[in-house]
């Protein structure tokens, strides 16, 4: 796998059974030194890094453009879309999966736009995109990302995506939530009416250290 624009760390963990063989970070940033198997490090994703797939094949690329905030006013190319397209065919990645803010899907030159899918349909992906929030796939934080999934059509895999409508728990582990206990104000939280203990694998975190949960092993203070 191959990321752009996010963290190594933070996909390992997600994916820790997909080896990571480069990350192409922001200038400035800091790389963690604690990794096991720690993959190459570039900085500038504004870069196009022509050529890179030649040496660093993957089958994943995983571009994060959550903090991509102006819109593109000309139907210029990504640079990743340079990088897939430099190398042959054969060595392109079979899965590209590009993460969004919330409404680039409206921009007259965004991701899903005509000419964006033209682009690479003419490098041959089928181009597929839904509006997820985060909350539904057991993310903490009540956000909604477009995905865009670009297969590689010579390989014939269909991309169908996960019916996120099926009535289960929504899942929102305490701990995976990167906020501390009271920097969210009181009145921010909103327990709709009911006076139950927080479970620990489903409740968001506690707004004060000492709060009651439920855990596996029974209920305790936080």
């Amino acid at each position: 796998m191959g990321i752009i624009g996010s963290g190594c760390e933070v996909m390992q963990y997600a994916w820790p059974k997909i080896t990571v063989s480069f990350s192409i970070r922001e200038n400035g940033e800091t790389v963690p030194s604690d990794l096991e198997d720690p993959p190459v490090v570039l900085f500038g994703p504004h870069r196009s890094w022509k050529g890179l797939l030649n040496t660093y094949p993957v089958d994943l690329l995983v571009i994060e453009r959550g903090n991509y905030k102006q819109p593109s006013g000309s139907p210029r190319r990504e640079p990743w879309e340079d990088m897939v397209e430099s190398v042959p065919p054969e060595k392109r990645p079979k899965l590209v999966i590009e993460c969004w803010r919330s409404d680039p899907t409206l921009w007259q030159y965004g991701p899903t736009s005509k000419a964006t899918t033209t682009r690479w349909r003419d490098i041959g992906y089928y181009v597929n995109c839904q509006t997820i929030n985060a909350t539904s796939i057991g993310g903490a934080i009540n956000q909604e990302r477009p995905l865009v999934a670009r297969t590689r059509a010579d390989i014939g895999a269909q991309w169908v995506w996960d019916n996120l409508d099926r009535d289960l728990a929504v899942i929102r582990p305490m701990e995976n939530l990167l906020t501390p206990p009271g920097l969210v104000p009181r009145g921010s939280y909103s327990n709709n009416g009911t006076n139950h203990t927080p479970y620990s694998l489903h409740d968001p975190m506690p707004n004060q250290i000492g709060a009651y949960i439920c855990t596996e092993k029974g209920v305790r203070r936080f």
